[in-house]
């Protein structure tokens, strides 16, 4: 993985994504801002399920398989936010996700998202609220499968 910590990310890049659709210009300046971009190349892991989650992605670009036990279990593309309960808890991964092609992340750690729940507790909000909305979809779609 490449991290490309000082690429400067237009905010209004950012309103393209659905994550980000509700946040106010001054609020995707400043997540545009603390977001890195990282770039994977194919069949390369991101992350073991298992491992100690730090923060949330969003698909830039490319697509990622979501492997549960070994088995692929979804296939995310461009848009799409996984880890984000990273953002939240201390709880171990519960999937291992891997590159589909060449793709590239932006990613929010902990640390830049407890920084923003002290410098703007409205937009930390606005992302948690859309954490909560995310894994309400997951849990209906999972209980539906069922």
């Amino acid at each position: 993985m490449e991290s490309r910590t000082l690429e400067i990310i237009d905010p209004e890049e950012l309103r393209g994504y659905a994550y980000f659709k509700s946040l106010e210009e001054g609020d995707l300046g400043e997540i545009a801002a603390v977001l890195k971009v990282q770039d994977y190349a194919d069949d390369q892991v991101l992350f073991e399920q298992g491992t100690p989650a730090e923060g949330m992605y969003v698909v830039r670009s490319g697509a990622v398989a979501i492997e549960i036990g070994g088995k692929t279990v979804a296939t995310l593309e461009q848009g799409s936010v996984f880890g984000e309960m990273g953002l939240l808890n201390d709880r171990p991964r519960n999937a291992t996700v891997r590159a589909q092609g060449d793709s590239q992340m932006f990613y929010l750690d902990r640390p830049d998202f407890d920084g923003l729940l002290w410098t703007n507790r409205l937009c930390a909000y606005k992302i948690v609220y859309k954490i909560a909305l995310t894994l309400v979809d997951r849990l209906d779609k999972a209980n539906k499968a069922s």
